[in-house]
């Protein structure tokens, strides 16, 4: 289920926060068939030219429908790990007949004193143990997908790694869940801006433990991506220019040049007469 919020003086707030401890994004986000809203760590607040917003139990950020244009909008984030509330029932769901994961959850966890621990050592098996590949065998008929990636073919990609760690933690009764967003990116010397690309995209987990949701990343390193040439990146620069002084110059935009040229003049004092 998701909450509705509404805007604040142009500023949806989902979570209280310190001015000090916030970390302020300014995103350009193409046209996606999604209507998630993206930023760094927790999302505590967002700028955007929209009449309402959601947010669901995982706190993730919604638009009201899918936009077919590019998007602008400003993230107001902080860095605390998400607390964990309500029914955890959902995350503790398992298919049948995986019990072989089960034996390999216990076995990898043996001698952990903590869920925290026993999560710590899931990742480090997957991390230290197989490789990353987007080229994977077709898995068996009659055989589980996950199975297949843990005992066979030992290959895969993030969402073989994510969705293998949560049902090994599930297994061991550690409420998790996969998290897929966006990892990584490039700066743009020419523009000071990151880009982040759809092969960026990416899936991990996030496990209860101590009363907090922590994130995990058991996949592997990814093979080194083709670096984009200096000209690229340039003409990215300008195309970025021209979206964020021309084609996206918002409301608020407007209200901090109006407040900037409109503030008082500093008054001269009145010269000494001789």
């Amino acid at each position: 289920s998701r909450q509705t919020f509404y805007r604040q003086d142009n500023l949806f707030v989902f979570t209280s926060y310190k001015p000090d401890e916030e970390f302020v994004q300014k995103i350009f986000l193409e046209p996606l068939d999604s209507d998630v809203i993206f930023g760094l760590g927790t999302i505590a607040g967002v700028e955007m030219e929209s009449r309402s917003m959601n947010i669901d139990g995982a706190l993730a950020v919604f638009t009201p429908e899918k936009s077919p244009r590019r998007l602008a909008y400003t993230v107001h984030s902080i860095f605390r790990e998400p607390v964990v509330k309500g029914d955890l029932e959902e995350y503790l769901q398992l298919p049948s007949g995986i019990e072989k994961i089960g034996s390999l959850s216990k076995d990898v966890a043996r001698g952990s004193n903590s869920d925290a621990d026993r999560a710590f050592k899931i990742e480090s098996h997957l991390k230290n143990n197989y490789k990353y590949s987007l080229t994977t065998t077709a898995t068996p008929r009659g055989m589980s997908p996950v199975e297949f990636f843990l005992f066979s073919s030992k290959t895969g990609y993030c969402e073989h790694y994510a969705t293998s760690m949560v049902l090994m933690l599930r297994s061991l009764g550690i409420p998790s869940r996969v998290v897929t967003g966006f990892i990584g990116g490039e700066i743009n010397k020419y523009g000071n801006y990151a880009i982040v690309r759809q092969s960026d995209a990416h899936a991990g987990v996030e496990a209860a433990s101590e009363g907090k949701w922590k994130r995990f990343d058991p996949t592997p390193p990814a093979p080194i991506p083709v670096i984009p040439s200096t000209i690229s990146l340039y003409i990215d620069s300008l195309r970025m220019k021209w979206h964020r002084y021309i084609v996206n110059f918002s409301s608020s935009d407007q209200r901090r040049i109006i407040d900037l040229i409109s503030m008082p003049f500093l008054k001269i004092p009145d010269m000494p007469q001789i």
